[in-house]
């Protein structure tokens, strides 16, 4: 369906767009958080190398368990 690509494309595009090209201080963390403004909160987002690594990570993690679920299951929570 090309108006599901399109919209995916679209999303895909404004995420790329949402990164920040250096990780967020904890000065900046607070003031977003503490904002009273729920709008900032959309700030809230991963720099480029952040984000390049969380999907190398789970990329690894998802070749090598049936899902991230089962992933969080078993190494985090002991379960088998």
């Amino acid at each position: 369906n090309m108006g599901m690509k399109t919209r995916m494309a679209q999303n895909e595009n404004e995420a790329v767009n949402r990164l920040r090209r250096t990780p967020l201080s904890w000065a900046e963390l607070k003031a977003i958080i503490l904002s009273s403004n729920l709008n900032n909160l959309s700030k809230l987002a991963r720099s480029e190398d952040q984000t390049t690594t969380y999907r190398n990570r789970r990329a690894d993690i998802k070749n090598e368990w049936e899902s991230i679920y089962d992933y969080l299951l078993c190494t985090k929570f002991g379960f088998e």
